[in-house]
């Protein structure tokens, strides 16, 4: 049967996992959604592999250290850590069957969590929560600009020798929104950068991912 434009392209992934890991996994979706960053920006901000928070939403991994909420609340901007922490009314020690559907439509993605419950034999809600396509650039003449004055400002950084010692991604990101006086997208921020870190003739920069957070540095 052929598919309709208006049904969304569904991904499901399945896990038994504790109350208290779904919670994590609601309270870190939900202030990236309202932060508006993608599951690529808030993984490079918190200085983690840049795969690290789509394998999370994707159940691909489930368990979050101590180290990585503090990793968060940085990445995030947020003052408190404990509002990172999920707190929860159940048995955190017992386990569930955890499905969740990544709906994505042709503007927007759908996170819809389920609970197998036993006693009625069915999945039921534990919630939905609503994201934007961040692969859709609707503002590609300002992203542009914006990646462009950004390359300029990078260049001033090299030739300043800024480089010279490591420098995590967060760091790097907070001194671009200073020096630019304006509100940077991290995605800009990363493609820039990662343009050096890339370069086929001569890399001017490396990535070093480290078990305390990735960081960048001169070649």
């Amino acid at each position: 049967m052929k598919k309709k434009n208006n049904e969304p392209k569904v991904k499901i992934y399945s896990r038994k996992c504790s109350p208290l890991d779904i919670a994590a996994y609601y309270r870190m979706l939900l202030h990236r959604i309202s932060q508006n960053l993608s599951a690529k920006e808030i993984s490079f901000l918190m200085g983690k592999r840049l795969d690290f928070m789509d394998k999370m939403e994707r159940f691909k991994l489930i368990k979050w250290r101590v180290v990585d909420f503090f990793m968060a609340k940085i990445a995030f901007g947020i003052e408190n850590v404990s509002f990172l922490f999920p707190q929860v009314k159940i048995d955190i020690d017992k386990s569930f069957l955890y499905q969740v559907s990544i709906k994505i439509f042709e503007d927007w993605v759908v996170y819809d969590m389920k609970r197998w419950d036993s006693e009625v034999s069915m999945f039921i809600d534990e919630f939905q929560l609503i994201d934007k396509r961040h692969d859709i650039d609707l503002y590609k003449e300002s992203t542009e600009s914006e990646q462009q004055e950004m390359r300029e400002w990078l260049e001033k950084l090299i030739d300043e020798s800024y480089f010279a010692e490591n420098r995590n991604p967060y760091e790097i990101y907070e001194k671009c929104c200073a020096d630019l006086d304006q509100y940077i997208e991290p995605k800009n921020l990363l493609t820039v950068l990662h343009e050096k870190v890339h370069a086929v003739d001569y890399p001017i920069i490396k990535r070093i991912e480290h078990k305390h957070g990735a960081y960048y540095i001169g070649i």
